[in-house]
């Protein structure tokens, strides 16, 4: 006798969608769709990047991150490097966590820059972005 299939919803996202999931203290893992939330960055609904020191910023957690895509974007640096990552804001301010762009952190930071651009997505609309999974019955 064979199991029934699983099936899924997938809310929030499309097939072709990018999306990037971080553990949230108190909520667990939550996902947020990252191409709409570049998309609403390069509309200019969270303002112009912020430029950011790397001094205080905790070091890398490589187990997370791609060695050889960090190596590709430092052998060729141009306008990769350049483009902005996307932040999701803490409730009580701050950054929580880079939606977008811990590679080319990574490379910017090994390369010895000072300082980084990031677009932030304030708390009170991060929540329109997030993709949801769940198993129907």
């Amino acid at each position: 006798m064979s199991e029934r299939p699983i099936t899924y919803r997938c809310e929030g996202a499309g097939p072709l969608d990018d999306v990037y999931d971080f553990d949230v203290p108190g909520e667990g893992n939550v996902m947020w769709n990252v191409t709409r939330l570049t998309r609403a960055a390069l509309a200019g609904e969270f303002g112009q990047p912020v430029a950011n020191s790397f001094d205080g910023m905790p070091p890398p957690n490589y187990e997370n991150l791609d060695r050889a895509k960090i190596d590709l974007l430092k052998r060729f640096p141009g306008a990769a490097l350049s483009k902005p990552a996307i932040a999701i804001e803490l409730p009580a301010g701050g950054v929580m966590t880079f939606a977008d762009g811990n590679h080319r952190l990574t490379a910017l930071r090994e390369l010895g820059h000072a300082t980084y651009r990031t677009y932030v997505v304030p708390n009170h609309s991060e929540r329109r972005f997030r993709v949801t999974i769940t198993e129907l019955p």
